[in-house]
């Protein structure tokens, strides 16, 4: 049974089986690494299995490299965005994060922690 919380200055958890993933439409990796274009396929197959199997709500922090830094205006296209457009809000949330990638060195490559 879950414990009910008894503070009222504490608000009730929202969601109760949340996961999160941090991803990029396409990126480079350095040395032998080559290419990688096939995230939005990969999400959404990715977000249709956790939605089976019973989470409650999925976060897609987007960090999808783009050749321009105009990412405001309102018709720029945020291809991991239509993805997460194709569920309930209910169950997934769109997160922009234009973090540089620091570590996309392919598995066991002279610097893999870099």
């Amino acid at each position: 049974s879950v414990e009910k919380n008894c503070d009222p200055t504490i608000a009730p958890k929202q969601h109760r089986l949340v996961a999160c993933t941090w991803s990029a439409a396409t990126y480079n990796r350095r040395g032998k690494g080559g290419s990688v274009a096939d995230t939005p396929a990969r999400l959404k197959e990715w977000l249709a299995f956790h939605q089976m199997v019973g989470y409650d709500h999925i976060y897609v922090y987007d960090n999808t490299q783009l050749e321009t830094n105009d990412t405001d205006e309102p018709n720029h296209h945020f291809p991991l965005r239509d993805i997460t457009n194709l569920f309930s809000n209910d169950f997934v949330t769109w997160i922009r994060w234009p973090a540089r990638v620091c570590n996309n060195n392919f598995i066991g490559g002279r610097w893999p922690g870099e």
